[in-house]
């Protein structure tokens, strides 16, 4: 093979190369200034993430370049284009930085009735993108548990499917009972009843 023609192929497999790494680097994960970053919850769908920041599905599926729009996953980052947000009224997309505490005082609440507003069940665990109630009826605590039976304190390495295998109970009943609705939250020293 003659010397033009190897440089020929190195040249082309270059150009290859960064067209290639070019399709990863323009990711619509990379939020433009004035978009937000959601981040895909366990049972969203893309129409569910569209309703929450008053825009529409099929403007999420194009700045994100999604394919399928039926196919997303739990931890996926979906881009939101500001452009297209309608305000939903009594509402605050939490941003960088925020906590509850600093969210309510800047509203004028406190962050126990937004985490009761909100129903979250670890004050502590709120994500970019999440977009919080400010107003509305605080929802009734759940019935306590009954004092009898048996108590798991969660410990450092729990998981509810592993407190649930290890005391013979269906990890689904277990959640239920508790109030848990995001099975990938909770904390240590968590008090859970046994059904």
């Amino acid at each position: 093979m003659s010397r033009s023609a190897r440089r020929l192929i190195r040249i082309v497999t270059v150009v290859l190369v960064v067209a290639f790494l070019a399709g990863f680097v323009v990711q619509p994960s990379q939020a433009q200034t004035g978009e937000i970053i959601h981040t895909v919850q366990r049972g969203e769908m893309l129409q569910t993430i569209a309703r929450l920041y008053g825009t529409t599905w099929q403007a999420i599926a194009t700045r994100n370049n999604l394919a399928n729009p039926n196919l997303i996953y739990v931890g996926q980052q979906l881009v939101i284009p500001r452009s297209t947000i309608t305000p939903i009224p009594h509402t605050y997309v939490v941003q960088r930085g925020d906590t509850l505490r600093n969210i309510a005082t800047r509203h004028g609440t406190t962050w126990q009735n937004l985490a009761a507003i909100n129903n979250l069940a670890n004050p502590n665990h709120i994500y970019v993108g999440q977009v919080l109630r400010l107003t509305g009826t605080v929802v009734q605590p759940p019935p306590q548990p009954p004092t009898h039976g048996r108590t798991h304190v969660v410990r450092p390495g729990d998981t509810i499917s592993r407190i649930a295998r290890w005391y013979g109970v269906d990890m689904w009943n277990l959640a239920r009972a508790n109030n848990i609705l995001n099975l990938n939250l909770i904390y240590v020293g968590q008090v859970l009843w046994l059904p």
